[in-house]
């Protein structure tokens, strides 16, 4: 038989909804984009107050919860969403601020070239005269072929220039400084897998 959905979980799960929203209009959007981030933070918060108001009535909840605030309390990033919440519902719109990022990419051509020198044993006028061809030879082959590799080597890295990328990216954060490094959408959708874990514990002990 499968569990019962909690209201906890329909809230979480209204959240979860506005996030994805709030992903879709990066960077296209940036009113909407703040708009549903910030109803998946108040939906979010909600979370925890529909979940004491609809299992405080099972044995042991209240001691089983008691733990989890004592968690949550300790966790910078629950504590950073009620404080955000609260602004909201009660000061305004939380402040989002952009960092625009560039990123150039470019392939590196290592290249190495070995120069050989032949040294004889005997002296020259005691060489026989396919040996004495092959000496005065060796030297125009190796410039030949150095000639050969570096224009090769500049053919490819004229292809590889061509193909430089360069991406310009936009991250909105939050104003925070120990919060700017990641997108607010990151951080949210961390907080609501943190409030998953709790309400599927919760779902597992008092509704199966």
């Amino acid at each position: 038989m499968e569990a019962r959905k909690s209201i906890a979980a329909q809230t979480l799960g209204r959240a979860n909804f506005f996030l994805d929203y709030a992903e879709a209009y990066v960077p296209s959007d940036r009113r909407a984009f703040e708009h549903f981030l910030e109803a998946a933070i108040v939906y979010g918060r909600s979370v925890t107050f529909h979940l004491q108001k609809e299992f405080s009535k099972y044995s042991g909840f209240d001691d089983w919860y008691r733990e989890k605030q004592e968690e949550m309390g300790k966790d910078p990033l629950f504590q950073f969403f009620l404080d955000k919440r609260n602004y909201i519902l009660k000061e305004g719109p939380v402040s989002i601020q952009k960092t625009i990022a560039v990123t150039i990419s470019e392939t590196i051509v290592a290249s190495a070239s070995v120069e050989v020198q032949v040294i004889r044993g005997k002296p020259w006028y005691k060489r026989g005269p396919k040996i004495l061809l092959e000496d005065l030879r060796a030297p125009l082959l190796q410039k030949y072929r150095k000639w050969k590799y570096e224009r090769e080597l500049a053919r490819r890295r004229k292809i590889l220039n061509a193909r430089q990328q360069t991406e310009v990216s936009e991250i909105l954060h939050f104003e925070e400084p120990e919060w700017r490094s990641r997108p607010a959408t990151d951080l949210v959708r961390e907080y609501l897998r943190k409030l998953t874990a709790v309400v599927n514990e919760a779902e597992m002990r008092f509704l199966t």
